[in-house]
């Protein structure tokens, strides 16, 4: 029998040894007695093996075991972060003003164009605007004429009623007011027209990204050559750049975006199961190898109202902070969720495990620096804890540091009672 006992301990010598050999100086060597009692799964030590190898104990608790999931996802713009930059009238590229990178203000020029469509409509607004002070100057001479041939009616009528004029004279005077008063009505027609024409040029300008402080130069003459600027819509940082010195573009080429990059947006694939461990508000962490041990923190934004009917696939959005822009669309990153794998139940950290002749085992503490060797059922685990089914009640006290030194002593112990 003892034969038989030796041989399936087989392995503890080698284990022994080997525990021997690692330990540092200043450690308890596996030779030393403990005070082991009678009872062959317990291990009595003294205060100073305790203090040397480092044992510390927990009271068992009930919580929830926690682990973690881990998605890739491909860094993108916002909805309203970025601007694709497109070419609004046909020209050729003459200066580029900015580099791939580089922050810009809204409404600075991001480039020169020269646009022989775009010199010809600043010339058909400074015509337009010519024709309408042509206008409104008829029209202002025309009321002048209405008002003294008014006059003259005015006149007239009293001179007939003193009996010194004819009443042909003032009907001749009110036929003259009737064709001055029509003459107004067509000047005052044209500045209408006049009016709706330099809107309209003015209006083909502004698509071609003109703002108010260049029409006016346009209007006082100072801005008449076929050169344009194309501006940015929003501030941000020049994140793709297609345009070329040089380079003809049509209408709606694109020519670079812009994007405001302090925050970015992540689409996470969940599967259905962890769908409801990820909700609106709740944080995410990511890393990426663009900034080695830099963490960044997101919130949930909304999940998909559909899954994927193959892969039972979600897409859950997720908005990242990223200060310094350090995160670029296009960046693979990696997410790190916080998921429940087990609701209320006895959890311990994996330290506290030991494998004693194939079985899972626990050190609780019995009485002082004294240990019971404890057979547990193991539920699902993490690299940090796991779920003990059996073989541990809540309250009692459990061995979480320095439980393989009491291993080592308890094997020491069974080997010297087989000798």
């Amino acid at each position: 029998m003892r034969n038989r006992f030796a041989s399936k301990l087989g392995f503890l010598p080698l284990l022994v040894l080997l525990v021997a050999c690692s330990a540092p100086a200043t450690q308890v060597p596996i030779g030393e007695t403990a005070r082991a009692a009678r009872e062959p799964s317990v291990v009595a030590l003294t205060p100073e093996m305790v203090e040397r190898a480092g044992v510390r104990t927990a009271t068992v608790r009930r919580r929830p075991l926690l682990g973690t999931e881990t998605y890739s996802a491909t860094v993108e713009p916002t909805r309203t972060g970025a601007a694709v930059v497109a070419s609004l009238v046909n020209g050729t590229v003459t200066r580029l003003l900015v580099d791939l990178g580089q922050s810009v203000r809204q409404g600075q020029a991001l480039l020169e164009m020269v646009s022989p469509e775009a010199g010809q409509a600043k010339a058909e607004y400074r015509s337009a605007l010519a024709r309408l002070e042509q206008a409104k100057t008829r029209s202002n001479l025309a009321q002048t004429q209405v008002d003294l041939a008014g006059a003259a009616v005015q006149r007239e009528k009293l001179l007939v009623a003193k009996g010194i004029s004819a009443l042909q004279s003032q009907q001749e005077a009110e036929a003259r007011l009737a064709g001055i008063r029509a003459d107004r009505a067509t000047a005052r027609s044209d500045v209408g027209v006049a009016q709706a024409a330099a809107a309209a040029a003015a209006s083909r300008l502004r698509a071609f990204g003109l703002g108010a402080g260049q029409l006016r130069q346009i209007a006082q003459g100072e801005d008449l050559d076929p050169r344009l600027f194309v501006v940015s819509p929003i501030a941000g940082r020049v994140i793709a750049l297609q345009a070329q010195l040089g380079q003809a573009v049509a209408l709606t080429a694109p020519l670079m975006t812009v994007g405001d990059l302090d925050r970015v947006y992540v689409q996470l694939l969940v599967p259905q199961a962890r769908l409801a461990e990820l909700n609106p508000g709740d944080l995410v962490r990511f890393m990426s190898e663009v900034a080695p041990g830099r963490t960044f923190v997101g919130r949930v934004l909304r999940q998909a109202q559909s899954l994927d009917p193959t892969t039972r696939n979600a897409e859950v959005r997720v908005e990242i902070a990223n200060p310094g822009s350090v995160l670029k669309p296009g960046t693979l990153v990696q997410a790190t969720v916080r998921t429940r794998l087990a609701g209320d139940a006895i959890v311990l950290p994996a330290t506290a495990l030991q494998q004693v002749k194939g079985k899972d085992v626990v050190f609780v503490k019995i009485g002082p620096n004294t240990f019971r060797a404890r057979p547990v059922a193991v539920g699902q685990k993490t690299a940090e804890a796991a779920q003990i089914l059996r073989g541990v009640a809540a309250g009692e006290s459990v061995v979480t540091n320095g439980s393989f030194s009491i291993k080592a002593e308890l094997l020491k112990a069974s080997l010297q009672e087989e000798e």
